[in-house]
């Protein structure tokens, strides 16, 4: 994965920045990292929160943003004045048109932040590039998503949008060339890097990277839900049945409490194989208010991806960081039927149920003996099947150049299962952060070479090549193939069931 992405980018030149770096918003200051040849420009404002209502647009103006269980804290914590980014400059000899890579953090659009601890870019420094790394609003105050133009939603979404936009307009300042510029994340970051492909909007990066993050997963669209914001103000004591009057009180009330209520409500909360409710969502209409997300990500067509260079992928067990600890009574008394749901408008599953049912575990019972065998169904369905839709889809939309991987390495610095304490096999849900963000971690990187040691052919309408980052790095046609032909076949068969394609 390190080198697919030090390969994927521009590398430039080798020494001396200025500490001092003058902006459109006034001079910016720097610092230096104790370790490392590079200059840290951090919490930089890029947008402002409107307080008189934390739930609608930003404005342009001139840090984590409210959340739960965020930076080891089991409490609410954040500010609502949050929207700043961080700004990694190398020390490079002829500091110009740098190429630059812009981060959005995952945390499945409720937790995250931006914050060195978790997204220090020490490897990626080394290649000369620029690292901006954002934030954006979460949960409640990024992501309510109600038929109220006080919160119409994709609150988070659109805060990247202004991100994006300063860093066109700024990033010559420190050396950038906002032509040469990445947009890359990983869960809910690469969601967003997806979905700003899919949006409407002005194109502001000419390469993404997209990792375990396809928007045609079927945990990234909620419905807007009114009951949210009348439900949260009741928990704080108003009684209302409108919607615009639970949303001007919760307005008023503190973000701590706010955020700690609807943590309370699991409203915000991922309690096995249930979501937050506060996700990305296909926005209503309102006079004056701009839309972000316009169409499900199930049907959506991109007209930037001409123009785009694409990396995607996803890693080989994916919900090990879900599954890999539960205890034996979850996968005895296990329903696929609570998975599925998240992507059919059914309300029968038993027909449905059988099929996965057979196709995994065949005529056995569910039980704890079986964990890999439903690891596998929960890993294909969430991730590693919209993966490769959404592949199918770039390619259909002729994106300029599309790579496909699959991460498998398993080493001391897989980070969600060194998290989790897993032992299952494979490579869980965001193990790969541990190789890209390397602060933190007495476990050395593993020693690689300049080059790759297979050829990594793109994606065409044909043909589905990848490259397998594991032990050893190696080329492959289509990963997983009997796995995602059955989904092909699935999806064929009940395509006019799944959401968002007949709404």
């Amino acid at each position: 994965m390190l080198l697919a992405i030090a390969l994927f980018l521009c590398a430039a030149h080798a020494h001396g920045y200025e500490l001092v770096v003058q902006t459109s918003l006034g001079a910016v200051h720097g610092l230096r990292p104790d370790q490392g040849a590079y200059t840290m420009f951090l919490g930089v404002p890029y947008a402002r929160v409107d307080e008189e209502n934390p739930f609608g647009v930003t404005y342009h103006d001139d840090i984590g943003c409210p959340q739960v269980g965020g930076r080891g804290s089991d409490g609410p914590q954040g500010s609502i004045q949050c929207l700043v980014l961080n700004v990694y400059v190398p020390d490079v000899a002829d500091p110009s048109s740098l190429p630059v890579m812009v981060w959005f953090h995952g945390g499945a659009f409720v937790t995250g932040d931006s914050n060195r601890g978790m997204n220090a870019p020490t490897y990626l420094i080394k290649h000369d590039v620029i690292i901006v790394s954002v934030n954006y609003r979460l949960g409640i105050y990024g992501f309510m998503c109600t038929d109220s133009a006080k919160s119409p939603g994709n609150n988070g979404l659109k805060d990247q949008l202004l991100a994006l936009r300063w860093v066109r307009d700024n990033i010559g300042s420190f050396g950038g060339d906002k032509d040469k510029v990445t947009a890359f994340g990983t869960s809910a970051g690469g969601m967003s890097v997806h979905l700003h492909l899919l949006s409407h909007h002005e194109k502001l990066f000419e390469r993404a990277i997209i990792q375990s993050g396809p928007s045609s997963s079927p945990w990234t669209i909620v419905d807007a839900d009114n009951t949210i914001p009348i439900r949260l103000a009741s928990a704080l004591g108003f009684q209302t049945e409108d919607v615009d009057d639970a949303i001007d009180f919760l307005s008023k009330a503190s973000v701590h409490d706010v955020v700690r209520a609807a943590n309370d409500l699991l409203i915000i909360t991922a309690a096995n194989d249930n979501q937050p409710l506060t996700k990305p969502c296909v926005e209503k209409e309102f006079e004056g208010v701009e839309r972000f997300v316009t169409t499900h990500s199930n049907v959506a067509h991109s007209t930037k991806a001409k123009d785009t260079d694409i990396m995607i992928g996803h890693n080989s067990q994916e919900m090990i960081f879900q599954y890999g600890t539960r205890p034996d009574e979850f996968f005895s008394g296990y329903s696929f039927e609570n998975l599925l749901d998240f992507g059919f408008n059914v309300t029968d599953f038993e027909d449905m149920t059988q099929v996965v049912r057979q196709f995994y575990i065949g005529d056995r019972e569910t039980s704890s003996d079986l964990k890999e065998e439903i690891t596998n169904f929960a890993s294909d369905f969430v991730w590693n099947h919209p993966t490769e839709r959404a592949v199918r889809l770039l390619v259909e939309d002729q994106a300029r150049v599309v790579y496909k991987y699959l991460f498998s390495y398993e080493g001391g610095r897989n980070l969600l299962k060194h998290i989790t304490g897993s032992t299952m096999p494979g490579a869980s849900h965001g193990d790969e952060l541990g190789y890209l963000c390397v602060s933190g971690s007495s476990n050395p990187l593993p020693a690689y070479t300049a080059l790759l040691p297979a050829v990594w052919a793109p994606v065409s309408r044909g043909e589905r090549p990848y490259l397998e980052i594991g032990r050893e790095v190696t080329a492959g046609r289509r990963p997983l193939h009997d796995r995602m032909a059955f989904w092909d076949v699935f999806y064929e068969a009940n395509q006019h069931k799944a959401k968002g394609f007949n709404e």
